[in-house]
């Protein structure tokens, strides 16, 4: 693997003692907050903060009690009853809801009482002598010990925003109210650490989650600490609605695999996150959480790497400019639907003529493929050679358009197929030599394999497309494999000498064929 950059360490090594500071300063010291999308990667951060401050009051703001089953491991639906059982914390606050009748409340504790029957005696009775259940309004008069920790899933807004409780789902009436006098609550009770959750996996829309968060993270303390993880490459799920979220997405790509809002696995969901949320990581000065006194692993390193991608999605943005933004990649859309369905009656535009060298910076490329909901059905890419100051894009948009329907490696796209297409756009930067060929970060940079002793002509060259790594949540490992099959290789293929790597950062734009 490559040396990792002087850069990349400083953050990492820093956490820590962040970490360790905020959590051991008096009460006036900067608040810390902490996100991830899996509720259950709060456990460490709350078992090392516990640890030191001598905290065992929790605040959870959910729709989930997460004290399910006992075993070993640690989970987003059993994480805070391992809190308990571990003596952890001792006494839970939860906020299930914005405001909440009696019998709801009743019926909260019957359903904490449902998730601790295959929990032994002791363990289950700890469980529920731990557990207070309010809503948020009855918290605000609940003397909480000092200091509490408040853990926040972002899908109790999704729940505000339907008529649960009585609270109705209007804009500022709504989920964003509720966030608004949580963040409020918060910064009142002078909280030295809340943890965030996304929980992807239990959210209906990916539009309203991502709002969640941004809402979130502009109403919270302006003052304080924030630290991250993002999951691995190639996550695998964790549980039963993991798994069916899962298949949902991949399933319904029009609802949950939008342009620049979508949800996928692991630390690619970050890597998809809107550009404003981005920002906002980037505005805050995110940092990557390793818990003090342990060495960062793989999932840290990860973290680090998602976050250098949102740092640097500014400058993709504007090398790659004009065609980074909705409104031009709808109109090359709009261009290559028109070429695909002049294909069905036999018209090919001609390809734009090249302008620029493979190792000319100024070169762009643009491939266009065509999927749908089970597999892929037709692909043409135009990976460099492409000046985007000149009248080339669109053309280079048909052509790819045209040649994705006739592509002989799958059957002729059909005008009756239109319907359930999706297309992809994708558009490649300069390409530049990878220094080892773990050299890049999947689902952002596309890969380009040379072997230059290839016996076929097809196989001398092979590309293998970013956006497919977001698709199927490809590990680097898993990603590099494919692009070792599909150049002829075998799936280790790609360790092998007198091969040269080349990665172009790109962006991905996925939407109907037809609307």
């Amino acid at each position: 693997m490559p040396p990792v950059k002087a850069r990349h360490i400083f953050p990492v090594l820093l956490c820590p003692l962040l970490f360790y500071l905020a959590s051991c300063a008096p009460q006036a010291a900067r608040p810390v907050y902490f996100l991830s999308d899996r509720h259950g990667l709060s456990f460490e951060v709350l078992q090392d903060w516990c640890g030191r401050t001598g905290c065992s009051t929790l605040v959870l703001f959910d729709r989930h009690n997460d004290v399910n089953a006992d075993s070993p491991v640690v989970h987003s639906y059993d994480w805070v009853g391992q809190l308990i059982d571990r003596g952890i914390i001792d006494e839970v606050w939860w906020v299930c809801g914005y405001s909440a009748d009696a019998l709801e409340l009743a019926a909260r504790r019957r359903w904490l009482e449902a998730n601790t029957e295959r929990k032994d005696g002791g363990s289950a009775r700890r469980v529920l002598e731990a557990f207070h259940i309010t809503d948020f309004v009855g918290l605000q008069e609940v003397q909480l010990q000092k200091p509490s920790a408040v853990t926040v899933d972002l899908d109790l807004y999704d729940a505000a925003g339907s008529t649960e409780g009585g609270y109705l789902g209007e804009t500022d009436g709504g989920p964003l109210r509720f966030i608004r006098e949580t963040c409020a609550f918060l910064q009142k009770e002078r909280c030295p650490l809340v943890t965030v959750s996304l929980s992807a996996a239990y959210q209906q829309s990916p539009a309203a989650a991502w709002k969640y968060l941004e809402w979130f993270m502009e109403h919270a303390a302006a003052d304080a600490d924030w630290f991250f993880r993002s999951g691995d490459f190639g996550e695998r799920e964790e549980s039963r609605e993991e798994l069916a979220a899962f298949a949902r997405w991949k399933d319904d790509i029009a609802a949950f695999q939008g342009w620049q809002c979508g949800f996928y696995r692991g630390a690619y969901l970050w890597l998809g996150a809107p550009p404003v949320v981005q920002e906002l990581f980037v505005q805050k000065k995110v940092a990557a959480y390793t818990a003090a006194g342990k060495s960062g692993g793989s999932a840290d390193t990860v973290t680090e790497t998602v976050l250098e991608a949102m740092r640097d999605r500014l400058a993709i943005g504007e090398a790659l400019a004009p065609y980074s933004g909705r409104e031009e990649l709808t109109e090359l859309r709009r261009i290559a639907l028109a070429a695909l369905e002049a294909s069905f009656d036999g018209r090919t535009p001609a390809p734009p003529a090249a302008r620029c060298a493979f190792d000319d910076k100024r070169s762009r490329g643009i491939a266009v493929r065509y999927r749908n909901a089970e597999k892929d059905r037709g692909c043409l890419a135009l990976y460099f050679g492409l000046d985007f100051t000149r009248d080339d894009a669109a053309a280079a948009a048909a052509y790819c358009s045209a040649g994705a329907a006739r592509d002989p490696r799958y059957p002729y796209i059909r005008s009756e197929e239109l319907d359930g297409l999706f297309i992809n756009i994708s558009v490649f930067g300069a390409w530049e030599p990878m220094a080892d060929w773990d050299d890049f970060i999947p689902g952002l940079d596309s890969l380009l394999l040379v072997n230059p002793e290839a016996e076929l002509p097809g196989h001398r060259e092979t590309l293998l497309q970013a956006s497919l790594a977001l698709e199927r949540g490809d590990t680097k490992e898993a990603f590099l494999r494919r692009l070792s099959l599909k150049a002829g290789l075998g799936a280790d293929g790609y360790r092998a000498p007198p091969l040269r790597f080349y990665k172009a950062k790109t962006l991905s734009y996925t939407a109907k064929a037809v609307d």
